[in-house]
Protein backbone atom coordinates (compact mmCIF):
# COMPACT_ATOMS: atom_id res chain seq x y z
CA UNK A 1 0.00 0.00 0.00
CA UNK A 2 1.09 3.54 -0.75
CA UNK A 3 -0.40 6.50 1.09
CA UNK A 4 -0.78 9.96 -0.46
CA UNK A 5 -1.20 12.92 1.87
CA UNK A 6 -1.46 16.68 1.97
CA UNK A 7 -2.33 19.00 4.87
CA UNK A 8 -6.03 19.43 5.70
CA UNK A 9 -7.26 16.59 3.46
CA UNK A 10 -7.95 12.92 4.13
CA UNK A 11 -5.13 10.55 3.22
CA UNK A 12 -5.58 8.33 0.18
CA UNK A 13 -4.30 4.75 0.39
CA UNK A 14 -3.86 2.69 -2.76
CA UNK A 15 -2.54 -0.72 -3.63
CA UNK A 16 1.01 -0.56 -4.99
CA UNK A 17 0.14 -1.38 -8.61
CA UNK A 18 -2.47 1.36 -8.97
CA UNK A 19 -0.40 3.89 -7.01
CA UNK A 20 2.69 3.21 -9.12
CA UNK A 21 0.59 3.49 -12.28
CA UNK A 22 -0.73 6.88 -11.11
CA UNK A 23 2.73 8.11 -10.09
CA UNK A 24 4.23 7.09 -13.44
CA UNK A 25 1.40 8.73 -15.41
CA UNK A 26 1.94 11.89 -13.36
CA UNK A 27 5.54 11.89 -14.56
CA UNK A 28 6.76 11.88 -10.97
CA UNK A 29 9.58 9.98 -9.33
CA UNK A 30 8.71 6.45 -8.28
CA UNK A 31 11.06 6.79 -5.31
CA UNK A 32 9.43 6.32 -1.93
CA UNK A 33 8.94 8.60 -0.13
CA UNK A 34 8.50 11.46 -2.59
CA UNK A 35 6.53 14.68 -3.04
CA UNK A 36 5.30 17.27 -5.55
CA UNK A 37 4.20 20.86 -5.16
CA UNK A 38 3.54 24.04 -7.08
CA UNK A 39 3.78 24.10 -10.86
CA UNK A 40 5.07 20.52 -11.06
CA UNK A 41 2.02 19.31 -9.15
CA UNK A 42 -0.38 21.13 -11.49
CA UNK A 43 1.35 19.60 -14.53
CA UNK A 44 1.23 16.15 -12.92
CA UNK A 45 -2.50 16.43 -12.25
CA UNK A 46 -3.11 17.26 -15.92
CA UNK A 47 -0.99 14.28 -17.05
CA UNK A 48 -2.86 11.90 -14.74
CA UNK A 49 -6.21 13.18 -15.98
CA UNK A 50 -5.15 12.64 -19.60
CA UNK A 51 -3.96 9.11 -18.82
CA UNK A 52 -7.26 8.27 -17.11
CA UNK A 53 -9.27 9.60 -20.06
CA UNK A 54 -7.15 7.64 -22.53
CA UNK A 55 -7.53 4.45 -20.49
CA UNK A 56 -11.30 4.93 -20.45
CA UNK A 57 -11.39 5.33 -24.25
CA UNK A 58 -9.21 2.26 -24.74
CA UNK A 59 -11.35 0.18 -22.40
CA UNK A 60 -14.52 1.32 -24.14
CA UNK A 61 -13.14 0.40 -27.56
CA UNK A 62 -12.49 -3.13 -26.26
CA UNK A 63 -16.05 -3.41 -24.98
CA UNK A 64 -15.12 -2.87 -21.34
CA UNK A 65 -17.02 -0.41 -19.20
CA UNK A 66 -14.06 1.97 -18.77
CA UNK A 67 -15.33 3.08 -15.39
CA UNK A 68 -13.14 1.11 -13.00
CA UNK A 69 -9.95 3.13 -13.44
CA UNK A 70 -11.77 6.46 -13.12
CA UNK A 71 -13.49 5.26 -9.98
CA UNK A 72 -10.27 3.94 -8.45
CA UNK A 73 -8.38 7.16 -9.23
CA UNK A 74 -11.15 9.51 -8.05
CA UNK A 75 -9.96 9.84 -4.41
CA UNK A 76 -6.40 10.58 -5.53
CA UNK A 77 -7.57 13.10 -8.12
CA UNK A 78 -9.66 14.83 -5.45
CA UNK A 79 -6.63 15.06 -3.16
CA UNK A 80 -4.43 16.37 -5.99
CA UNK A 81 -7.03 18.93 -7.07
CA UNK A 82 -7.36 20.13 -3.47
CA UNK A 83 -3.58 20.48 -3.18
CA UNK A 84 -3.33 22.47 -6.42
CA UNK A 85 -6.14 24.86 -5.45
CA UNK A 86 -4.74 25.37 -1.95
CA UNK A 87 -1.07 25.51 -3.00
CA UNK A 88 -0.17 22.46 -0.90
CA UNK A 89 2.50 19.79 -1.26
CA UNK A 90 1.44 16.21 -1.93
CA UNK A 91 3.60 13.51 -0.39
CA UNK A 92 3.51 9.75 -0.87
CA UNK A 93 5.18 6.92 0.97
CA UNK A 94 4.80 3.24 1.69
CA UNK A 95 2.00 2.58 4.15
CA UNK A 96 2.41 0.40 7.22
CA UNK A 97 -0.86 -1.33 6.26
Amino acid sequence: MIVFSTPHHAEVKMFDDLAKFAISKMGASDALPSALSGELLAESVAKLSQAREQAQKTAASWGEDGVALAVRLAPLEALLDYAVVNNQTVMWERSAW
